[in-house]
């Protein structure tokens, strides 16, 4: 196989650039270069010829193997959609309620530590969720998206919603200063739903704290309506920052972490009833994928078609191995999507060029 060969090749080339260290170290005792052993000089010219060979070798395989890879892609979604029901049960619930007031925006708080992929769900609302839920033709009309930076730097609370504006003008319009009408007239033109998305740290709480938090759900609550037969969503996606190391600065980011969670935890409990204009929901937080959810996700029918029904039992022999070896390094059964997603996709395209050599 070119992957094993480029492999071979290049564990070759180590030991060869490790063996003309070791000779270059050898000369450098010689003080005057007429002093250094003939056969010492030979073994150097030696493995850099064969240096050279090597990697003149691998060049045309490297190429190759780019060639293989990339004739039989591997869709960018697939090895991210992995379980997330409960979140998407908990949107259905929330585009229910949405029905029954079609003319206000939809706030929707995602939630997660650094390993869940925030991104990729992101991706998928767009492209899985959202267009199962509210029955769109994909084919014919797309979610379009838009990111609302919230401002690093906030001095007083109360310039949020003016600086938000502003930022929303420009990223749409292309110029700030334009008013929430124009804005929403603007937003009203797309054919399809809008998703506008916004993204915060755990430090992004040390200065106002859930403050920040609740003054960004109340410059939504004051939006103007949304014409018939239009959707905006807003996401508010919340990271909780992990630190591996033990510090001071890990063990402040758990505290932020845990106070971050209650005021999630009591918004969602109230069903944002503080904010009575508006059409909120939490989802549920995005944490780590088990085996049952992955073997599930290589029993789809997306899965399939990409790796081969009859070779699903291969598949499931591949999962339960990292399963295994995660718990067995990290003593737990479920993996953050991020590091999963990232196995799934080597074994994913191991399989296809292997696949693509064998024609």
């Amino acid at each position: 196989m070119t992957q094993e060969k480029i492999k071979s090749i290049q564990k070759q080339i180590t030991e060869t650039e490790y063996n003309l260290r070791l000779i270059q170290e050898q000369k450098s005792k010689y003080v005057e270069l007429t002093s250094i052993p003939l056969d010492l000089i030979k073994n150097e010219e030696f493995q850099q010829t064969r240096l050279n060979e090597l990697q003149e070798c691998l060049v045309p395989l490297k190429k190759r193997f780019k060639e293989i890879r990339e004739s039989r892609p591997i869709p960018p979604l697939l090895p991210y959609l992995c379980d997330r029901s409960e979140q998407e049960y908990h949107l259905a619930q929330a585009l229910r309620r949405l029905n029954q007031q079609p003319h206000r925006p939809l706030v929707c708080i995602i939630h997660g530590d650094d390993f869940q992929s925030h991104d990729m769900f992101l991706e998928r609302l767009k492209q899985v969720s959202l267009p199962k839920l509210i029955y769109l033709d994909t084919d014919k009309i797309a979610v379009t998206d838009y990111l609302l930076s919230c401002p690093s730097r906030l001095s007083k609370i109360d310039d949020l919603h003016n600086q938000l504006e502003n930022k929303l003008a420009e990223r749409l319009l292309n110029h700030g200063f334009v008013s929430k009408e124009e804005i929403n007239n603007f937003l009203a033109g797309h054919p399809g739903p809008v998703i506008i998305h916004t993204h915060f740290f755990t430090g992004d709480w040390q200065q106002h704290g859930s403050k920040v938090i609740e003054s960004f759900i109340k410059f939504w609550q004051h939006w103007p309506d949304i014409p018939p037969g239009n959707y905006l969503f807003i996401l508010l996606f919340i990271k909780y920052q992990v630190k591996k190391e033990l510090s001071i600065k890990k063990f402040c980011l758990k505290f932020k972490n845990k106070i971050i969670y209650k005021f999630i935890e009591q918004l969602s409990l109230s069903e944002f009833s503080q904010f009575g204009k508006l059409i909120g929901t939490v989802l549920p937080e995005l944490d780590g994928i088990t085996r049952r959810q992955t073997e599930d996700w290589a029993r789809d029918k997306d899965t399939k078609h990409f790796w081969g029904e009859e070779k699903i039992e291969d598949l499931m022999s591949k999962i339960r191995d990292i399963f295994e070896q995660w718990e067995k390094e990290k003593s737990s059964n479920t993996i953050p999507m991020e590091h999963l997603a990232r196995k799934l996709t080597q074994i994913l395209q191991n399989s296809s060029i292997a696949e693509e050599e064998r024609r």
